[in-house]
């Protein structure tokens, strides 16, 4: 056995090292290796095997044809025992035209090599070198596969998740659409105050579900870091009493006090998100009476020191809104309720986590409210934490900062824009109650006779559009286009994207609204064939409407070349902006209005707005308004003298017909009364209701002055 020169093994050594390389595919490592140490080590035969449980395999072997070759098997045989006896280098086998060599490979596995004569024990000793390189290398392979598997399978799972939720948001938006839809119509068919109550009632379960629904896709949001909040103007203290006056008659059936401790230092306008905030306090109220069977629910709202500057995370701001000096705010929720053990007080921050499974059986819920909650106030700028004792109550706490709000304008445009959109669940020719919610967003409305930007009346806003409506399901289908042709469109119908494409090639449409998911041919592959036919079909307005409704599913349908996406249920307005934007040139405007007969604290704009022309059914309206008035505001003194936690409910069904009448005075007023009655503070109660009273007769004698459409300019003066 002759020694290899020092300067040679040098060479053959640096060569095999640079083989190695950087690559971090098994097969292209040793595909680029073995051919090497091949050539470079005088070797007919070289392997790598990989380590598998109890045995090894073979990855790769050069020359390829060594594996179909007789003496394979027994050399397998002999490398494996070896796997198992040997933790070094060794030779398995000496003869005068047949050596083979072991080397391991760590924890990979092994490097076998076969050539005709020996090797020196100073070239074997120093070659370990390059073997170490190669383990290594193979490890780091086998660590970025690993890494790409578990890449790939995490992606395949948030896709599946995905898909998942976007299927169940489907399917459960798709009838509630048709629910909503329906009970809008219905509320549109001059129902009286005891039918109203009860289509506020069906109303207020469609909004849980659809809460529950939102939660859901929330959550999955948050979680895949596609979520954003906004940031518009707003006043703090309308939007926690109106949350108070909406749990009222939930706390009152348990005969719970539920206070309000609001800081006066507060400035009335911040900017921020309400609509998350509102969220946020909903669930935490919630759960406060929720979990509380004696005692009180608090809502404290308190101003902290100064901060030097405002952090705003993940808020999308319009440019036109600058924020100022911040105001710190803390925020907390106390109850006397039955607490939750120590060992609980981190895992109920988890989503689909409740205290105990006891808790989940007997009071119900997703378990993802706190897990939301907790996310949004991080992406405020705050902590939600926790303090209670079991059996004595719990309060759940959080400090963000929020700047004041000093410009009207950016203010008024901040509530009549899209903040408003996501209190309203319904329609403006839905349920009082959304609309209540939506005018408490900012009780400073401005004078209708200064308003010169009105919408048409309903019944012509949509006079001259012919609409395509396609959908699957013939509930929705229904709801849809009866809403249409109460705008004034002439509506043809499509159960499918075949059926569509057929109709546009049959018959010239102004707008077309497309489903989505629908059989034979779905609303993406529709629009993309409706797009590639010759002609002006590139122009045709296609929007979607749609009960897939995440933030992906709209740009899948801009991407197949649709002009929008609304998810389902949609609110009206959001279908008459639509039907005014694409309305074709020889279709009628949607022309202002004159000014109207003003009446003090009378709301014309938004009444005479939901019943355009039918001036019989508004004087009607109107008319029962007044009458049933004296009454109900009796029945509130009379519950409110005998302390009765009933008081708040009934005069949140007064604001209620007060707000779908335009009386805001009346409204503003049921509003504060509300929430002081559900906080059971009686004696501002009384006072509130004498000067209810005392609203309602001035109102009274005012609007026996009007008359729909009746126009007179000396009234302003």
């Amino acid at each position: 056995m002759a020694e290899i020169p020092a300067d040679v093994r040098r060479q053959i050594l640096l060569e095999a090292a640079f083989a190695i390389g950087g690559e971090l595919e098994i097969e292209a490592l040793l595909k680029n290796t073995l051919p090497v140490l091949l050539r470079k080590l005088n070797c007919t035969m070289a392997a790598v095997l990989r380590r598998e449980r109890e045995t090894l395999n073979p990855v790769a072997i050069y020359p390829a044809a060594t594996r179909r070759s007789g003496d394979w098997l027994p050399l397998l045989e002999m490398v494996r025992q070896a796997g198992h006896n040997s933790t070094g280098a060794r030779c398995l086998q000496e003869s005068a035209d047949c050596n083979i060599y072991f080397f391991p490979l760590d924890s990979f596995g092994a490097l076998v090599i076969r050539r005709q004569s020996q090797l020196d024990d100073i070239f074997l000793r120093e070659f370990t070198q390059v073997v170490t390189l190669l383990a290594r290398a193979c490890r780091a392979c086998d660590e970025a596969q690993r890494r790409l598997e578990a890449q790939r399978l995490a992606e395949e799972s948030n896709r599946a998740k995905d898909e998942f939720l976007a299927t169940m948001s489907h399917e459960l938006r798709t009838p509630l659409h048709g629910v909503a839809s329906m009970l809008a119509l219905l509320d549109d068919t001059r129902p009286n105050a005891e039918q109203r109550e009860y289509l506020a009632m069906a109303s207020v379960s469609v909004e849980t579900l659809l809460s529950i629904i939102n939660d859901i896709l929330d959550f999955s949001k948050i979680e895949a870091g596609k979520f954003e909040l906004e940031t518009t103007a707003f006043i703090l203290k309308d939007e926690v009493e109106h949350i108070l006056a909406i749990l009222g008659s939930r706390s009152g059936k348990k005969q719970l006090r539920l206070v309000l401790d609001f800081d006066a230092a507060i400035p009335r306008r911040l900017l921020g998100d309400p609509f998350r905030l509102r969220q946020i306090l909903f669930n935490l109220l919630g759960n406060a009476v929720k979990f509380t069977d004696h005692g009180s629910v608090t809502l404290a709202v308190t101003r902290l020191p100064p901060v030097e500057r405002l952090a705003v995370p993940q808020q999308v701001a319009s440019p036109e809104i600058q924020p100022d000096e911040p105001v710190m705010l803390r925020i907390a929720v106390s109850d006397t309720g039955v607490g939750i053990p120590a060992d609980k007080l981190v895992s109920i921050f988890e989503h689909f986590t409740q205290a105990d499974g006891s808790s989940s059986r007997r009071y119900g819920g997703t378990g993802l409210g706190l897990a939301i909650a907790r996310k949004l106030v991080n992406m405020m700028g705050g902590e939600l934490t926790v303090s209670s004792t079991e059996g004595e109550g719990s309060t759940f706490s959080f400090e963000i900062a929020l700047a004041p709000a000093t410009d009207q304008k950016t203010t008024t445009a901040g509530v009549a824009g899209s903040a408003t959109q996501k209190v309203i669940m319904g329609t403006d020719l839905q349920l009082a109650r959304y609309q209540a919610g939506a005018n408490d967003l900012d009780q400073e409305r401005l004078n209708p006779v200064a308003t010169t930007e009105k919408a048409a009346s309903i019944a012509d806003l949509g006079t001259g559009v012919k609409v395509l409506l396609v959908d699957d399901h013939a509930i929705n289908r229904k709801a849809a286009g009866l809403i249409l042709q109460k705008l004034g469109c002439r509506v043809i119908h499509a159960e499918n994207g075949a059926d569509a494409l057929a109709a546009v090639q049959r018959e010239k449409f102004d707008l077309v609204l497309m489903d989505i998911q629908m059989p034979t041919m779905d609303g993406y592959q529709a629009t993309r064939a409706i797009r590639a036919l010759s002609g002006d079909y590139a122009q045709l307005p296609i929007i979607a409407l749609s009960a897939n409704a995440m933030e992906s599913d709209r740009e899948k349908s801009l991407a197949a070349g649709m002009n929008g996406h609304i998810a389902k249920p949609f609110p009206l307005e959001a279908l008459k902006e639509i039907v005014c934007r694409y309305r074709p040139s020889h279709a009628k405007t949607c022309q202002p209005t004159a000014p109207v007969f003003s009446v003090p604290d009378f709301n014309e704009e938004q009444f005479t707005a939901r019943y355009g022309d039918d001036q019989a059914f508004m004087a009607e309206l109107i008319g029962d308004y007044l009458a049933e008035l004296p009454g109900q505001i009796n029945k509130i003194k009379e519950l409110i003298a005998k302390r009765d936690g009933e008081a708040a409910a009934a005069t949140h069904r007064l604001k209620g017909a007060s707000s779908y009448i335009g009386a805001d005075r009346l409204r503003e007023i049921c509003t504060t009364l509300q929430a002081a009655t559900a906080g059971t503070d009686w004696q501002k109660s009384a006072d509130l209701a004498e000067e209810l009273a005392t609203a309602a007769t001035d109102f009274k004698k005012a609007i026996s002055r009007w008359q729909p459409g009746r126009h007179d300019e000396s009234s302003n003066r």
